[in-house]
């Protein structure tokens, strides 16, 4: 039998052999009844006595059996030592960068900004441009508003006419309501209420209850009520009424 073994230092090569011996012949001696060895007869004839009892021994006596085997084994082609390689350590084949081209590269990102900033004012003045063209396009109407498809003026009113003054009262559109500038008075017809009710904003009255002030004036009872906050209404202080005038 023959058996390699590969390593990844070296081979190494191992070859046994069996040696067959000749098969040994054993005698059943027939007297003693011992497994032996036949031996020559003292006689010098060609016949064979049992070692032990000198009985006789015949070739019908004779037992073969198989020599044990003999493994040779011969080692040939020793494996070699395995080898050690040093790496040699990595060197840089890129070359260091110099004071130059550190400054060529500064340089190079400064005006990529600076072409970015050029691009960027530019656009922002086309839209500028396009925006004041865009609305210099747009029709006016009468008073100056630009018509943009949908109405977004404040409300606006023809003057009233106030029988208690005597004479007409423009609209506010500022504050959009109508204002008559002699009693410093603010008012317009609240149609959110049911039915519409006129509500008045005189100044140096309504101003001294803070964001609430207005007034209304109840025909019924004859007097006047005062917002003092939201949704909250009560009778106005007598003689602060005094001087105030209203729609009948």
């Amino acid at each position: 039998m023959n058996q390699a073994q590969n390593q990844n230092s070296g081979t190494t090569v191992v070859q046994q052999t069996i040696v067959q011996q000749p098969t040994i012949r054993k005698y059943k001696c027939p007297y003693c009844g011992g497994l032996v060895e036949g031996k020559p007869a003292e006689t010098g004839l060609q016949t064979m006595t049992c070692p032990n009892c000198g009985g006789r021994l015949e070739e019908s006596d004779a037992v073969s059996q198989p020599a044990p085997q003999v493994v040779q084994t011969v080692q040939t082609q020793p494996a070699p030592a395995p080898q050690t390689y040093t790496r040699a350590p990595e060197q840089s084949y890129y070359p260091r960068q110099t004071f130059g081209d550190k400054l060529k590269s500064c340089f190079g990102t400064l005006i990529a900004f600076a072409i970015i900033g050029v691009i960027a004012f530019g656009g922002f003045k086309f839209y500028e441009w396009y925006d004041s063209r865009h609305q210099y396009n747009q029709p006016y109407y009468d008073d100056g508003y630009y018509d943009n498809g949908y109405d977004d003026r404040p409300e606006q009113h023809d003057p009233v006419y106030v029988p208690a003054l005597g004479r007409d009262v423009p609209w506010d559109r500022e504050y959009d309501s109508y204002y008559d500038r002699q009693t410093d008075c603010y008012f317009f017809l609240n149609t959110d209420m049911d039915p519409p009710i006129w509500q008045y904003w005189f100044e140096g009255v309504s101003s001294d209850y803070g964001d609430y002030g207005w007034l209304e004036w109840d025909a019924k009872e004859n007097r006047w009520y005062v917002q003092i906050r939201e949704n909250k209404w009560e009778p106005l202080p007598d003689g602060k009424g005094t001087g105030l005038w209203h729609f009948d």
